[in-house]
């Protein structure tokens, strides 16, 4: 009985060498531990969190080496062969527990890794993740902050080259025309869209044109981008380009493409016939044949005119428009005018030079502005009530 109580006081005596180790044992925890992650800690060491680096901090599990003979399960010791094969986020390598799951240590079963941290499983091992340019974590992607684009953490809006999803930009374009892009998923900006309220112009752009006898206007592109009226004709020369006009009774002159009168042309005062219809500035039409010289048919009796210089102050034409210098002072028939099928073919043109004067029809000479009418008998068409208008110099 003495051998074998003994025995059972060397087994007891056996149980008190040492404290019992906690270290990585399931929650709940003894006093002086603490509850971390379902593993218990003791009081005063911080496990890994918050995307810290774990390794600043120590190992979770250190070795313990007042663990007795035969202990299992814990950080550095032989992996159990019962139960749990090591406790905690231990994982059992060749053998022996290990820390897993921090910075640049193996993943954990399941290929988890501690809060901050994602498994690599290219080689195994736990990296950094959720900060701004690291790899995005799982579940919880960018804990630290920002936008997870194509599994990296971006610091959208404040990283450089990034902008905020949703956000948009507008800026000028075209003619006071503005357009505006999106801020995409990615944290970049989308195409601009089209330009949209473009005006006519360029604000303050100006355009000239021609106008009158070779003058120029302009127009100015205002402050919204669309054309002003054009101003005045400014510029302007004497005439408009191909004009002519009788300098005396027998010469002319003409109006050049620079809009300026050329010198009058000299005047023989002869007359001569020509085979097409009118005659040149400073000759009227004084009379019609038939001649056989000129390709046309006589189908109107004739294909020939007679032009005669405006040599004198008072002549007959063929027809009834005198020159500007003239006025129709009779209409009449006139056998070198050919047919008088109105009536009358011919008019007198009588050169204005009295301070008024009476001409025959509508339309009075230059220099003078109409004052009234009055019926003539010279003027041969019928009176009703007026076949003549009163000219007087202006």
């Amino acid at each position: 009985m003495r051998s074998l109580a003994a025995v059972a006081l060397a087994i007891l005596a056996g149980c008190a060498l040492g404290d019992v180790p906690l270290e990585g044992r399931r929650c709940p925890c003894a006093p002086g531990w603490t509850c971390e992650g379902e593993v218990c800690v003791r009081d005063g060491r911080a496990r890994d969190g918050g995307g810290a680096d774990a390794s600043d901090v120590g190992p979770v599990d250190a070795p313990r080496a007042d663990a007795p003979e035969g202990t299992c399960g814990f950080e550095d010791t032989p992996c159990c062969t019962s139960g749990e094969t090591c406790r905690g986020i231990l994982q059992c390598e060749l053998d022996v527990c290990r820390a897993c799951g921090r910075t640049d240590e193996p993943c954990c079963p399941g290929e988890s890794c501690a809060t901050g941290f994602a498994c690599d499983t290219g080689v195994g091992r736990c990296q950094a993740c959720g900060m701004p340019g690291a790899a995005c974590c799982p579940g919880t992607p960018c804990p630290g902050g920002g936008e997870c684009v194509d599994g990296t953490c971006r610091a959208c809006g404040t990283e450089m080259g990034t902008c905020e999803p949703g956000m948009r930009e507008t800026e000028s374009c075209g003619f006071c025309g503005t357009r505006e892009r999106l801020c995409n998923e990615g944290c970049g900006w989308g195409p601009w869209g089209p330009c949209a309220g473009a005006g006519e112009c360029e604000a303050g752009q100006t355009e000239s044109r021609g106008c009158g006898n070779c003058g120029t206007q302009s127009r100015r592109c205002n402050e919204s981008c669309r054309w002003e009226l054009f101003g005045a004709c400014s510029g302007e020369g004497e005439c408009a380009p191909g004009a002519t006009a009788a300098c005396d009774t027998c010469t002319s002159r003409s109006c050049g493409s620079d809009c300026r009168w050329s010198a009058c042309d000299t005047c023989s005062c002869d007359a001569f016939t020509k085979c097409s219809a009118g005659c040149p500035a400073g000759y009227h039409w004084s009379a019609v044949s038939c001649s056989g010289a000129c390709p046309a048919a006589c189908s109107a009796g004739y294909n020939t005119i007679t032009c005669t210089p405006n040599c004198s102050s008072s002549f007959a034409i063929c027809g009834v428009e005198c020159p500007s210098t003239h006025y129709r002072s009779a209409i009449t028939c006139n056998a070198s005018c050919g047919d008088c099928p109105s009536g009358y073919n011919s008019a007198t043109c009588a050169e204005a030079t009295a301070m008024e004067v009476t001409s025959c029809g509508a339309g009075c000479p230059d220099g003078y502005t109409q004052t009234g009418s009055t019926c003539r008998g010279a003027c041969m068409t019928a009176c009703s009530p007026a076949n003549a208008v009163i000219c007087r110099r202006s």
